[in-house]
């Protein structure tokens, strides 16, 4: 990766915003054209090339923060921390929240200089925008600025969930600015989420695949108004439960989105179910497959962060990075799991917890889907495993819905992993990262209006069971929410706004269990949580060190980690 000089995210200068891709070059302080981000601005093309720069920011952010998916995993009850035995406790550390960790309080900060670049982008555009006079429409100009601002509430809302305060921008700046409330702060994540459901496009079609619509707008709206009203108990001064609940019954009302099979949904996971069925896993991609993989542009994706296989290591962050972090270790190409499932190895970090997995009812399809049982599926016994042999708190399970596959030998299909033997498997992941599902939006239904509705419908797509739930429990609901949701970085949310800060946070300390597992093949261990830290911390995690003093002390520390 190239290395760029660290600076405050509070005194970014005015970031160059011409660009011709999506490379990390883009984030240059000094012009890299004659033009600036005063001559820039002038037509309706550079203003959607503008565009461009602020989606590759959250790609950026994908690839490369902590926070956005290995840290929401890790820190919830579906996964453990994992990584190799010479790694270090870091994993561990935090996923047990032993504060052992903490001496290295600048862990997040990729994720707060990328999210402040990104943000940077986004405020610049917005503050431009007014001065291209010549657009082909007004629709077009509103849905830039509806994408733009849906991107900015996705990024404070990132922000204030992980850390609970954090400076607030609402235009390019280069002042030091202090920590704003959190009301400040979903205060203009509401408004903005409000703008952006009036002013971004319709359009649900594959087409647009990747860009924010209004529906995107309003999925984001009903999860932020849960997240707030569950965690501080209480109302949002400028989104209602009613704003809430018309947000979301628009989205189903809509008829765009539909529930798929959940083997479908995962490009593993079909490749498991037709390796099962059909003994090919490459059927996954065959228009004749029993299971063949939905694709990216499925009608249960709202929206996803969009990757591609061109990542590199000059600084081109195209690439999902985080994948191969979560995948199997220590997997040979001529092993099962490579041969007949086309997995490819990656680095043991997030093996799932023994106690979620026993969570799941008999017969739900989503068990299979989301997991890899490595003794069932791969002959590995977790006492004895080739995969767990130098992985830090191996259980015999890992995630599937993001399984590093054979690479790509093009940005639209896997191929035989014999076909292109020696590609990185760290910097080829194309696969999406899926942030908001149609099933999702179902189960918010359900609990902002307290009924089964949406809960059984998103189980019996699961199960084939009808009329599962009689009647609505919150209980029901998030269990319902963990099957259906889980390893799409979401969990560790959900259990913070379950009953959150008045309620001590009661319901997520009862889910975290110690349990057995193995350091090492054959090395068992008795993992303990130290959730007294995670109370005290709020469920947070700290500010960036370097960020607070390179503030001069103006940016605080957050509470509990003074």
């Amino acid at each position: 990766m190239k290395k760029h000089k660290i600076f405050s995210a509070l005194a970014i200068a005015v970031a160059a915003i011409f660009t011709t891709g999506c490379a990390e070059d883009f984030l240059s302080t000094s012009p890299i054209t004659k033009k600036t981000d005063v001559s820039y601005y002038t037509t309706e093309a550079e203003a959607q090339e503008a565009l461009v720069g602020c989606y590759d920011g959250l790609q950026l952010m994908s690839a490369n923060c902590m926070g956005l998916y290995l840290v929401p995993e890790m820190s919830s009850d579906e996964c453990l921390g994992g990584s190799g035995t010479n790694d270090g406790s870091g994993y561990p550390d935090l996923n047990q929240f032993n504060d052992n960790w903490s001496y290295n309080q600048n862990l997040f900060e990729a994720d707060w200089l990328n999210t402040y670049k990104t943000l940077n982008r986004i405020n610049t555009l917005l503050s431009k925008i007014d001065l291209i006079t010549s657009w082909s429409s007004e629709e077009v100009k509103n849905n830039i600025v509806g994408e733009a601002k849906f991107l900015r509430a996705y990024c404070y809302f990132y922000l204030v969930r992980i850390f609970g305060t954090c400076p607030l921008l609402e235009e390019p700046s280069s002042e030091i600015v202090a920590n704003a409330t959190y009301n400040e702060i979903y205060r203009l994540i509401f408004d903005d989420l409000k703008d952006a459901a009036s002013k971004a496009s319709e359009d649900a079609s594959a087409s647009r695949y990747g860009h924010a619509n209004k529906w995107a707008a309003k999925a984001l709206l009903g999860r932020a108004y849960l997240y707030y009203s569950g965690y501080y108990g209480e109302e949002p001064v400028n989104c209602s439960k009613a704003d809430a609940i018309a947000a979301i019954d628009d989205i189903v009302n809509s008829g765009n989105y539909s529930l798929q099979n959940p083997y479908t949904l995962w490009p593993a996971s079909a490749q498991y179910k037709n390796a099962v069925e059909n003994k090919n896993w490459v059927l996954a991609y065959d228009a004749s497959s029993q299971y063949q993989y939905a694709g990216e542009t499925n009608p249960d994706f709202i929206f996803s962060i969009r990757h591609t296989h061109l990542g590199n290591y000059n600084g081109n962050t195209e690439s999902c990075n985080w994948i191969d972090d979560i995948s199997l270790r220590n997997l040979d190409k001529g092993s099962k799991a490579n041969k007949i499932y086309g997995y490819q190895k990656g680095w043991g970090i997030c093996p799932v917890s023994k106690y979620f997995v026993s969570s799941f009812n008999q017969g739900d399809l989503r068990l299979d889907a989301s997991i890899v049982d490595c003794a069932k599926e791969l002959g590995d016994a977790v006492d004895n495993s080739v995969i767990g042999s130098d992985v830090q708190e191996f259980t015999g399970y890992h995630i599937k819905k993001y399984m590093v596959l054979a690479e790509p030998t093009d940005p639209t299909a896997y191929a035989v992993v014999t076909a292109n033997p020696d590609c990185d498997f760290q910097i080829g992941n194309s696969q999406d990262y899926v942030q908001i599902r149609y099933a999702d939006v179902l189960l918010m239904q359900s609990e902002l209006n307290e009924n089964v509705t949406g809960m059984n419908l998103v189980h019996e797509n699961a199960t084939g069971e009808a009329g599962y739930y009689s009647t609505y429990s919150k209980e029901d609901l998030f269990q319902e929410r963990a099957w259906e949701l889980c390893f799409e970085g979401i969990r560790y949310w959900d259990m913070l706004r379950y009953d959150g800060i008045k309620g001590n946070f009661a319901y997520a300390v009862s889910k975290f269990k110690s349990e057995d597992v193995y350091n090492g093949a054959a090395k068992k261990a008795t993992i303990t949580y130290q959730t007294d830290n995670f109370v005290k911390h709020q469920g947070l995690f700290p500010i960036p060190t370097n960020q607070i003093s390179l503030s001069n002390g103006v940016v605080k520390q957050n509470a509990g980690w003074e």
